[in-house]
């Protein structure tokens, strides 16, 4: 294979194609220098230390980083920690192995014994295996207060096995060297965390999510009520004013629909009395436009002071009141309306000032938007470019009305592109070498309790055969596959099933067949004319795959049988 370029792994680096295991195809893309560099090797080469310590660190650093983000930090097995008897300051760590957050791996062939106090002395904070100030308990006996440290166990180097090296012309003297180095541990002894941070998982991302979602949930809100309101100015301006005045009746069943209320009384009550003054005005009927705005200030009034902080709201409010007092001031005689006017007429309270507070809130929403898109993976590449470009010139109610539809969008995808990208697993910094083992509670000098349930561990697939009882069910099916005794009965079961759905055999014709008493003349099988080419051949089929199964029933059972007489 050698000679050929090949698409597999058999290609050399000289002819590979590129198309399989032996690389890129050439061309595509601009080839990025990465982290790793591999050591290749010629025919006539001079190796120096150099050359051989990078294949070293090609390797090892190749294997800490599949066990870094492969697996994991945490323990893979064994470890335990135990007590050696009472009032004994060592632990009894037994055999195992684990990786910690840079991928390196930690083994302990053998079961080791860790004097806790030693270890308590070498922290430099705590000054040694000394009795903590005694304190007062209920039953009034002074008892010593117990301490509580993290056993960790971490990866650790040593160098060893001495060699002089060979000395050539232009060296000086140099002394012997480490030819080997010794991977191996060290237990170490911290105070036990009150709080620990928890590792990012996707509930975690998903909830930091939610908060610019409980901030993006208001901006919506926001956002509809001022695409209901730009939708309104932008209706109401392309209409005509009702021209027929209200009767009495109208306007006396708006004012009881506005007093009738012992709360505070709501928008769209005042607006429609209000809106029914304009009509009466712009058609030449003064009295009935008075007869409505009556009301209006005090309801106005008490709508300002319930409507809180909504800007929306207390802008529409502000329209309404500069629009009321228009009318009061005119006495209800509108001989030339304005656009303003019209718009009253029609249900919809403008005004500049309502106009503005509409812009405010979709510029909010727009920069809160840009913001987070600025900061999270981006779905939709033009949404920040088109959002950066968005403007609303003041007057334009139609662009108001694209604009709070277009950010709205733009909202709601921050939130949606966040959950979408929380999907990819981020990459874990290595903040703490350290494996935790065990809480270790000390009294004095003396190891009173020890507690596992600290550690992680690394999901291999040998934890989770163990955590998941997968044996059981291979037990459950080795019975009742291989035919022991306890599957003898299940097999019956399974051929007496056999035999009631199995189809007649198909006989020929010059042949007589003794048909069982017990079967009816009606089982026989039917003549061959009966059937068409394509159900023979089924019905052949079957019949051989039956005759398969009832052999290796009767095997099986045979099988079942002879261990049940052993």
């Amino acid at each position: 294979m050698s000679g050929q370029g090949g698409c597999g792994c058999a290609s050399t680096v000289a002819t590979r194609s590129g198309c399989g295991c032996g690389g890129a195809p050439a061309g595509i893309g601009v080839a990025q220098d990465g982290v790793f560099t591999r050591p290749t090797f010629f025919a006539g080469q001079l190796l120096t230390e150099e050359d051989l310590e990078a294949l070293a660190s090609y390797v090892s650093g190749k294997n800490r980083l599949h066990n870094r983000y492969l697996f994991g930090a945490g323990v893979v097995c064994g470890l335990d920690v135990g007590c050696l008897g009472s009032g004994s300051g060592s632990v009894l760590v037994r055999a195992g192995y684990a990786l910690d957050c840079c991928g390196n791996d930690i083994v302990v062939p053998c079961d080791q014994q860790v004097d806790v106090n030693k270890l308590i002395s070498d922290l430099p904070q705590l000054g040694g295996c000394v009795e903590e100030p005694r304190k007062s308990t209920v039953d009034g006996d002074a008892g010593i207060l117990p301490r509580r440290y993290e056993l960790c166990i971490e990866y650790a180097e040593t160098a060893g096995q001495l060699v002089a090296p060979f000395a050539v012309a232009e060296d000086v003297a140099r002394g012997c060297e480490p030819s080997r180095i010794r991977e191996g541990y060290r237990f170490s002894l911290r105070c036990a965390p009150t709080d620990r941070t928890p590792a990012p998982s996707l509930l975690d991302a998903l909830t930091r999510c939610l908060k610019p979602g409980k901030e993006a949930e208001k901006l919506v809100e926001r956002l509809d009520a001022a695409h209901q309101q730009a939708a309104l100015l932008v209706s109401a301006g392309s209409r005509e004013p009702a021209t027929e005045a209200p009767t009495d009746k109208e306007i006396a069943a708006a004012v009881d629909e506005l007093t009738k209320t012992t709360d505070a009384p709501a928008v769209p009550p005042v607006l429609t009395l209000a809106a029914l003054a304009a009509r009466a005005g712009i058609a030449g009927k003064p009295d009935l436009a008075r007869q409505a705005l009556d009301p209006l200030p005090k309801a106005l009034q008490t709508l300002r002071d319930a409507s809180g902080a909504d800007p929306i709201t207390s802008a529409q409010i502000d329209a309404l009141t500069e629009r009321v007092a228009s009318l009061r001031d005119r006495r209800g005689d509108i001989t030339d309306p304005t656009r303003a006017d019209r718009l009253l007429a029609n249900g919809v309270a403008a005004g500049d000032g309502l106009r503005q507070t509409l812009r405010s809130v979709v510029a909010e929403a727009r920069d809160w938007a840009l913001s987070r898109l600025e900061r999270q993976p981006v779905a939709h590449c033009r949404s920040a470019a088109q959002l950066a470009r968005l403007r609303v010139e003041p007057g334009d109610d139609a662009a108001l009305y694209a604009a709070t539809t277009s950010v709205r969008d733009a909202v709601t995808e921050v939130v949606l592109g966040c959950v979408c990208a929380v999907v990819n697993p981020p990459c874990v910094d290595c903040v703490d070498e350290a494996v935790p083992l065990a809480v270790l509670t000390v009294e004095g000098c003396e190891v009173v309790d020890v507690c596992e349930t600290v550690r992680r561990h690394v999901l291999t697939g040998t934890a989770l055969r163990y955590w998941i009882p997968l044996d059981l069910a291979y037990e459950q099916l080795e019975k009742l596959c291989c035919g022991d005794g306890e599957a003898a009965a299940v097999i019956r079961r399974i051929r007496e099933f056999v035999r009631r759905v199995q189809p007649p055999r198909e006989q020929p014709r010059d042949v007589a067949v003794a048909q069982p008493a017990a079967v009816p003349q009606s089982a026989v099988a039917a003549p061959e004319e009966s059937l068409k080419a394509g159900e023979r051949q089924l019905l052949v089929m079957l019949n051989s795959q039956v005759q398969r199964m009832q052999a290796r029933l009767k095997k099986l059972e045979g099988n079942g049988k002879a261990k049940s007489d052993v």
